[in-house]
């Protein structure tokens, strides 16, 4: 019966595990794009999609908190571009980690991808 309901949990959300290795490194490589980009002379490429300002959002209070002990370490070596830029990604990356805690599993769900060791043979 938990096989029954974890398949209709899944196709309620439409969002596995692999698709969700699939979007969490597209995810990854888009930030280091940003990042590459955001070092260079150039503005970043159009590939960035641009969120509504931040202070037309509320801003949740665990990326309020993250964001007050950010600039409680690193606020004086940090300029305003770059203080706007972490500033954004706390706020994306709080809506993909709310994306990922809404993802029902059980305790005894396995991984998609399963941890194979592979001994090489002398």
């Amino acid at each position: 019966m938990d096989t029954e309901r974890r398949m209709e949990t899944r196709a309620e959300t439409d969002l596995d595990r692999r698709e969700f290795a699939r979007r969490l490194a597209s995810g990854i490589v888009l930030v280091a794009a940003t990042m590459t980009a955001g070092t260079a002379d150039t503005a970043p490429t159009s590939t960035v999609v641009q969120q509504p300002p931040a202070e037309t959002t509320p801003v949740p209070a665990e990326v309020e908190a993250r964001w007050r002990a950010i600039q409680a370490r690193y606020g004086s070596r940090l300029d305003e571009a770059q203080k706007k830029l972490i500033r954004e990604l706390l706020v994306q990356q709080h809506r993909a980690l709310t994306e990922l805690r809404s993802f029902p599993l059980d305790n005894a769900d396995e991984p998609a991808l399963p941890f194979r060791l592979w001994l090489q043979e002398a």
